[in-house]
């Protein structure tokens, strides 16, 4: 059968850990996932701030987000974005469908991961770190109606 027709993720099979190497998202500590990681919708935002500001400074204004919040918040936000990363992973999206994310998408990403597998408070805390994500890369955050 091939794959994309197969009703399981990639990951089904294979180690549960399991991150596919991507040149977008450098293999760090997972604390800095938040302002590290980058993505096609990332990488084009801040090419055009470029026009107008000094790259440090850009970088500085990312930093300035993640560091609004405690480390061990930051920790379980970080996790979220990994575990929704691995997700998308699995499920071959393009990256430039991760972000910004879809409300279907994260649903489906709520769907696979928190419905039995993990508190409603990890997923919530889950769900704040995606979309601190987007906000630290100027995203639109799609995840507003139905997600309540």
């Amino acid at each position: 059968m091939p794959h994309h027709l197969h009703p399981w993720p990639q990951s089904y099979h294979s180690a549960h850990n399991f991150f596919a190497p991507n040149p977008l998202h450098l293999h760090i500590l997972a604390v800095k996932h938040l302002t590290w990681w980058l993505t096609p919708f990332g990488v084009f935002h801040m090419n055009s701030l470029s026009d107008f500001f000094p790259p440090h400074l850009i970088t500085m204004c990312c930093c300035l987000l993640s560091k609004s919040v405690v480390p061990v918040t930051l920790s379980n936000y970080a996790t979220g974005l990994f575990r929704f990363s691995q997700f998308c992973d699995d499920y071959n999206i393009p990256k430039a469908f991760c972000m910004p994310a879809s409300e279907a998408l994260v649903t489906m990403y709520i769907t696979c991961h928190g419905t039995a597998s993990i508190s409603a408070s990890t997923m919530q805390h889950w769900l704040l770190g995606l979309e601190l994500c987007h906000e630290i890369h100027s995203a639109p955050w799609l995840g507003h109606s139905n997600l309540k």
